[in-house]
């Protein structure tokens, strides 16, 4: 796994016998293990590699979905508004509030989805988000 990742790092990107078997908890891993942000199109490969649209595992969608974000994969934000207004655990939700604050095209609409999800959310977890934001200036 570990060679996969020096050799995405080195501009290969790994193809699907590469990975076929992986565990989860390898496919989160090597997620974890990429750059901060990477080519939108390795965004889009990486996603379909682990078939992260159908996926149920939201360890991998956010720390997917984080680095997509701060990558500017735009098409990623239909995902993420999936996952904000599905998902209520902090530990999921504030990686991805931070990430969206994070880049100057999705800053914008942090709020507007947060506002939108709100009431769903416990109030501590809400509090938290609200943080986020106002300490990004929304």
């Amino acid at each position: 796994m570990y060679a996969l990742v020096a050799a995405f790092d080195a501009g290969r990107k790994p193809m699907p016998e590469n990975v076929q078997g992986w565990k989860p908890e390898q496919i989160e891993l090597f997620l974890k293990k990429l750059p901060e942000s990477i080519p939108v199109e390795d965004c889009r490969a990486l996603e379909g590699l682990f078939g992260l649209k159908a996926s149920r595992y939201n360890n991998h969608l956010v720390v997917y979905y984080c680095t997509a974000i701060r990558s500017g994969c735009e098409e990623a934000l239909a995902c993420v508004e999936k996952i904000v207004s599905t998902v209520g655990r902090m530990l999921y939700l504030k990686p991805l509030y931070r990430a969206l604050v994070a880049t100057e095209w999705s800053k914008p609409k942090a709020r507007t989805l947060f506002e939108h999800n709100r009431a769903a959310y416990h109030p501590i977890a809400a509090g938290g988000i609200d943080r986020i934001l106002k300490e990004a200036g929304l």
